[in-house]
């Protein structure tokens, strides 16, 4: 079976937007049709996510297993499939450096790049991914924009966001803060006597935990305070995942430049950044590296190199024999820790090994996609498939435990809303568990 070898590498995946191949329709097309012909032989992957099986029924039952057959409207049905987990991405065998370089999330990426130049992308679809725009206007206006976001058959502004901006009217969509982590930070950093012998840290804090989930940014600056981090939060914008996913370039390009600048010489200058959302981190670890423009290729580099989950921040400082082992003996019972998809897409997460340090706790991993992926499960035409992925491969997993764990943790704040909105559990992140294990108020 040919893969396309012999085509060399002009019409295999370009990594930089720079380069006009990035954007040529065709040669991503004919590219596509080499990788689901490899992925077509292999099927490793058919209980990833519902996007591998409705390609291979194209292929077995539309095409007579020709995959060179596969035209426009084929890839239009596939892309509207695809929201990024990458659990393909990090579990396939043929990933680079393989000879077959495969990697089906980012021919989608490029995809709605390409789309995205054609056509342009809706107001409303730059709506539903603006998160600093909207973030910055619904934490200044909170806790009326609150009352405006909740979820409530008979909320005219719930239906509003449903019918005309495309976000579910059932989706939960976390509390909007008024004091924003950056404001926290600067406030409570203006009393840091911090030395540095825990490091020097530059704080990411993503959009989510900066607007709404600001308790994770206040649990993650104590446990960094006790172990003597010197700590900066530098001006940052998102980090364009929502917006290179939908194929709004200019906007993602636009943010990874201001955000590379940003941090850069910071980096030089000794600091690690920690993020606080494995997204956010995978952004910065994978796609920064690869998009970034030529005279920014090496600090990006730089960057991913000193970026640090903050749970294997703290990792890292257990190696450095500087991790406070002053826990709480009582310990938490039983953990439930959902490994989420893009803490597996960076190859380095580390939480569960830390949470099995606590003493008297036991840590149980469930791994598997909760189906959110950003905004892509909070919008309207998608939330009957995000639910039905959730429950696949998460939701039931949980609710099906014997004994029912005492905890339950995950590393990215929107699966954790996922499923404490289906299941009606609260659901806390690692760094939040670290604070409470050592006994810490914030």
């Amino acid at each position: 079976m040919s893969y396309g070898m012999d085509l060399g590498k002009e019409n295999r995946n370009q990594n930089a937007m720079g380069d006009p191949k990035f954007f040529n329709k065709e040669s991503l097309e004919e590219e596509m049709r080499r990788q689901f012909q490899a992925c077509s032989d292999c099927r490793m992957c058919l209980h990833y996510c519902p996007f591998f099986p409705v390609l291979f029924d194209i292929i077995d039952q539309e095409l007579d297993g020709e995959t060179k057959k596969i035209n426009s409207g084929h890839i239009e049905k596939l892309n509207s499939l695809c929201y990024h987990c990458k659990l393909c991405e990090f579990r396939c065998p043929y990933i680079p450096p393989h000879e077959l370089e495969l990697d089906v999330p980012r021919l989608f990426l490029r995809y709605q790049a390409v789309k995205g130049k054609e056509k342009g992308v809706s107001i409303r679809t730059k709506l539903q991914v603006n998160t600093d725009l909207i973030g910055s206007m619904a934490s200044k206006t909170a806790p009326i924009s609150n009352w405006g976001l909740m979820k409530h058959p008979l909320n005219p502004n719930r239906l509003m966001l449903h019918y005309m901006i495309g976000i579910h009217k059932k989706s939960i969509i976390p509390q909007y803060k008024r004091e924003t982590a950056k404001k926290y930070a600067k406030k409570k950093l203006k009393s840091s006597v911090a030395k540095g012998d825990g490091g020097k840290i530059a704080l990411f804090t993503t959009c989510l935990v900066n607007n709404q989930r600001t308790d994770i940014a206040k649990a993650t600056l104590a446990v960094l305070e006790k172990h003597d981090v010197i700590i900066t939060v530098p001006p940052q914008m998102c980090c364009g995942m929502p917006e290179l996913g939908v194929g709004w370039t200019d906007k993602f390009q636009a943010n990874m430049i201001y955000n590379i600048k940003s941090f850069k010489d910071l980096v030089d200058n000794g600091y690690d950044v920690v993020t606080l959302q494995p997204t956010c981190g995978n952004v910065l670890l994978s796609e920064y590296p690869k998009l970034a423009p030529n005279d920014l290729i090496e600090p990006a580099n730089n960057i991913a190199d000193h970026t640090f989950d903050i749970m294997n921040f703290l990792w890292k400082l257990k190696l450095d024999n500087k991790l406070s082992r002053e826990f709480n003996e009582e310990g938490f019972g039983t953990i439930t820790y959902h490994v989420s998809c893009h803490t597996q897409a960076q190859r380095k997460g580390l939480s569960s090994r830390m949470l099995n340090l606590l003493p008297n706790t036991k840590v149980k991993a469930v791994t598997g996609c909760t189906g959110v992926d950003g905004t892509w499960g909070l919008r309207t035409a998608n939330r009957d498939m995000s639910v039905s992925v959730a429950k696949d491969q998460v939701l039931d997993k949980i609710a099906e435990m014997d004994p029912q764990p005492d905890w339950i943790v995950s590393d990215c704040p929107l699966a954790g809303s996922r499923i404490e909105e289906e299941l009606k559990i609260k659901v806390l992140t690692p760094i939040e568990m670290m604070a409470k294990a050592y006994g810490l108020i914030y």
